[in-house]
């Protein structure tokens, strides 16, 4: 079957002459014209289902994008808030040094505490 299926082609100017001479005998001339609507109207109505699919997955997609925007603006804004409420960070996303002042107390701390002896 495989095989035969690189024999077919379109059909030429012979072949079209021919098979508008056989639907011609077998429908007579006056349905041709009803035949012709039939199939101008199907083509036109695939085409508009197409195309209402097309705009339907654009449309989709679009939203999809839209939400991904507003999802980043959100983050960002929460970032922000959460950056004025939360401690200064340096550069390197680490919270600031103390003070010389803190030092001092956190070291008399250290001094005061008494290390358990084994």
């Amino acid at each position: 079957m495989a095989i035969m299926a690189g024999f077919i082609s379109m059909p030429g100017g012979s072949e079209w002459l021919i098979i508008f001479i056989v639907i011609l005998i077998l429908f007579g001339p006056k349905n041709l014209p009803k035949i012709g609507k039939a199939i101008g109207r199907g083509i036109r109505e695939f085409k508009e289902a197409s195309d209402g699919l097309t705009r339907a997955i654009e449309e989709e997609a679009a939203a999809v994008e839209r939400e991904e925007e507003e999802r980043k603006r959100r983050e960002a804004a929460s970032a922000s808030s959460d950056a004025d409420s939360s401690p200064e960070l340096d550069s390197s996303g680490e919270t600031e040094p103390p003070t010389a002042s803190s030092t001092a107390a956190d070291a008399e701390n250290v001094s005061d505490r008494q290390i358990p002896s084994d």
